[in-house]
């Protein structure tokens, strides 16, 4: 990549965010001061691993089946490592590690705030993980405490470029060599679980086949579920939907990902059950 589209990446990075801004300019330095006690901690990727205690660890996805999970299942999952994606952690199950996207626009991150408030102490012991874009943003625990837990635990790194070709071809080994992150919260989880290290990697509710999550029937999610229908397909995963830049569902990607990086590298890539669209292309957990 030339040193000018690397600068103009940048550029239009930084324009980006300062338009998806948390908090106004003028208010930085009155709230940075205001919450000049408010405890937490950033730590490296190093200290990061060292909260990993197991080889495998389990990806806590939104699909519907993730409710089917039997209470031994759920044992067997503590007893290794997990990582939440968004809105998991109303499973009330507190994970290893938590990744919580940003949705920009003010009534998402409004709704995040009132929705993660009950279980803000509860996840404290959860290493939570935050980007430079999150920090562009002005998404920093002193900046706003509400989208974190009480006394956070946040693991920074800096977002890499995403994984883009525009002809309809297969994925090829080299395009992972430059990225492993496609779309969505779940490409860069599982670029998050790389960094760290794990010989197993486990996928639970990841339902390509539905746009429904678990929790469309969650009373205190039905202003969420409305706007997720107004806005997406009715019938598909969002991310099934091609678009510029990313023409190839994310089915392919996720097979592709695991015949052409993982496995080469020793590390497993598996469903924690058959579904309807991947089975049985990837390998299936045995519980």
């Amino acid at each position: 990549m030339s040193v000018l589209k690397i600068f103009y990446r940048k550029i239009r990075a930084f324009i980006r965010n300062q338009k998806e801004r948390y908090i106004p300019y003028r208010k930085i330095i009155s709230v940075w001061l205001k919450n000049k006690n408010q405890p937490y901690k950033m730590i490296s990727l190093d200290e990061a691993k060292r909260y990993k205690k197991s080889d495998t660890i389990f990806i806590l996805g939104s699909g519907p089946s993730i409710k089917d999970l039997t209470q031994e299942q759920w044992k067997h999952i503590d007893k290794h490592d997990s990582f939440g994606i968004n809105f998991s952690h109303l499973l009330d199950y507190v994970p290893t590690y938590y990744s919580l996207e940003d949705g920009h626009t003010k009534w998402f991150r409004r709704f995040v705030e009132e929705k993660l408030r009950p279980y803000r102490k509860k996840f404290s012991s959860s290493v939570w993980c935050i980007s430079d874009r999150h920090i562009g943003r002005f998404i920093h625990p002193r900046l706003a405490p509400a989208f974190f837990p009480e006394n956070p635990l946040c693991y920074f790194y800096k977002f890499p470029p995403t994984l883009e070709f525009k002809e309809d071809r297969p994925f090829r080994k080299e395009d992972f060599a430059k990225s492993i992150i496609y779309r969505g919260s779940l490409s860069t989880v599982l670029y998050l679980i790389d960094k760290i290290g794990y010989k197993n990697i486990v996928l639970l509710g990841i339902d390509l086949h539905t746009p429904e999550h678990f929790f469309y029937n969650m009373k205190e999610m039905e202003e969420y579920v409305k706007m997720q229908k107004d806005i997406h397909d009715k019938d598909k995963f969002q991310y099934m939907i091609l678009k510029k830049n990313k023409v190839k569902p994310f089915d392919e990607y996720l097979c592709a990902l695991d015949k052409l990086y993982f496995a080469p590298k020793g590390v497993n890539l598996y469903m924690g059950g058959r579904d309807k669209v991947i089975y049985p292309r990837l390998k299936i957990y045995k519980w």
